[in-house]
């Protein structure tokens, strides 16, 4: 039920404008800050990368790579998680695009102690793979409203869902904010957007 809250405040959130948006499903390269959170009793910073790039009038590939870092119990813990996908646009206008996502999702722990963690049986790697509906809101001339619902897994599996803004300052640069909601894991990011 949670995540069908982001795509009801997504569509309360749009008036209808008659200011075309030149930034809705644009090609960009988006650097960004994160903290996630996992349960209750953890949390860790860390920095990102993602981006889109047109493969078709349609079609894009999209990527994004973060880590994160923590100490627990005086020992290093990082997380490496890349994502690759391919992303189709269903339906587009000069102030709205919907499109749908698929692709793979890996993610790697390494710590001081992994010798001994896989000795107990321990995975420190997984890929796993995701399907995801999003879309985007142009929001005055320069503003992008987004969300997104994504499944992930095929043994085990999760929803989460993502509500994101980006505000354009000029014709290739803007500033963005966005929120991952999931069963376990929260992330929040902050950074910035380079569009071409």
């Amino acid at each position: 039920m949670k995540y069908l809250i982001i795509p009801a405040l997504l569509a309360s959130a749009v008036a209808s404008s008659a200011t075309a948006n030149d930034y809705v499903n644009s090609d960009y390269i988006y650097g960004y800050s994160a903290t996630i959170e996992v349960g209750d009793d953890y949390d860790a910073s860390g920095f990102g990368l993602a981006g889109r790039f047109s493969v078709s009038p349609d079609g894009k590939i999209v990527g994004d790579w973060r880590q994160f870092s923590d100490e627990i119990f005086g020992f290093d813990l990082d997380f490496n998680i890349g994502q690759l996908g391919y992303r189709h646009t269903l339906a587009q206008d000069a102030n709205y695009a919907f499109s749908m996502s698929a692709g793979a999702i890996s993610g790697e722990i390494s710590t001081d102690f992994d010798d001994a963690l896989e000795s107990l049986g321990v995975e420190l790697e997984e890929t796993t793979y995701f399907i995801s509906a999003d879309i985007e809101f142009g929001i005055g001339a320069s503003g992008v409203l987004d969300g997104e619902i994504q499944f992930t897994g095929i043994e085990g599996s999760e929803w989460s869902s993502k509500l994101g803004y980006t505000q354009y300052l000029g014709q290739n640069f803007g500033l963005r904010a966005a929120g991952r909601f999931g069963e376990d894991v929260n992330q929040y990011e902050l950074g910035a957007v380079f569009r071409f």
